[in-house]
């Protein structure tokens, strides 16, 4: 029978490499998951915004919104190229939060058709409506 030990656990540069390795994967999902959260929170200010300013002022859609929409499409692209890799779970939430948010918007423009031309307060909680999923989805992922 040997009496040497061949058994001995990892040492403690290993386990200390295992550490820093650990720390830094999860460093880089949290990257990613404000990324994410940005480009959320971005989309509900933007829904909400757009329709808002669509319902009060339709006059002048050509001069201020289409223009301030480009602006907006331009910081999605920079955070969608930021955040690139969207796992398989996000992705399936963020097509149901996206199906939910266009089916609220046809209610918030049906909506604003009944009521009375002019910015009020109405106007504003119609106008969140298809905000609301990004929202939600905001704060899921912020959350987890």
């Amino acid at each position: 029978m040997s009496t040497s030990r061949d058994d001995t656990g990892p040492s403690s540069s290993a386990a200390a490499e295992a550490l820093r390795s650990a720390d830094a994967a999860a460093g880089r999902i949290r990257s990613r998951r404000r990324w994410y959260v940005a480009g959320a929170l971005v989309m509900a200010a933007t829904l909400a915004t757009f329709t808002i300013a669509l319902a009060a002022w339709p006059d002048r859609l050509a001069a201020v919104i289409v223009p301030g929409l480009l602006s907006v499409a331009a910081i999605l692209a920079l955070l969608g190229w930021s955040g690139r890799t969207i796992p398989t779970a996000a992705t399936a939430i963020t097509n149901r939060v996206m199906l939910v948010s266009a089916a609220l918007m046809v209610v918030t423009l049906v909506l604003n058709r009944l009521l009375p031309a002019g910015f009020s307060g109405w106007l504003i909680l119609t106008g969140l409506l298809p905000a609301l999923p990004f929202l939600y989805l905001a704060w899921r992922v912020a959350r987890a």
